[in-house]
């Protein structure tokens, strides 16, 4: 079904809030094994760290091998690190249109380093980075 859509011409990079991730953020989240293998080859590089970030936070080191076969990064760019949030679409009250925040791209190795998940520290730190 993923692939059906995705040749169509479904943008799997799109997603409403940004903080929600994209389509493989999601596949990830409910462990989608077979969805992570396909989007994971068309989803842009600051998606598929955050991605391998939340694996991580699962400890869910069948997904984390996923990602690092596919060539995904264990950290983020300088560059992607967010910027301060707008002052004229800042919303006090509203937590619906947050953008990325430092949470959001504490690198994958952290979040395994931070859970005492060895083994993730060992698989991410043997990957290229």
């Amino acid at each position: 079904m993923v692939n059906l859509f995705l040749d169509n011409g479904a943008d799997a990079n799109h997603t409403i809030y940004e903080e929600h991730g994209s389509a493989l953020f999601k596949a990830v989240k409910h462990k989608h094994h077979k969805m992570v293998d396909v989007l994971v080859q068309i989803t842009d590089r600051i998606s598929c760290t955050r991605t391998l970030a939340l694996a991580a936070k699962q400890q869910d080191t069948t997904t984390a091998n996923i990602l690092l076969g596919q060539g995904v990064g264990c950290d983020f760019e300088e560059s992607d690190r967010p910027g301060p949030p707008d002052p004229i679409s800042w919303d006090h009250d509203s937590l619906l249109c947050r953008g990325l925040e430092s949470e959001d791209i504490t690198p994958p190795l952290v979040w395994a380093t931070r859970l005492g998940n060895a083994a993730l520290v060992a698989i991410g730190s043997s990957s290229k980075i």
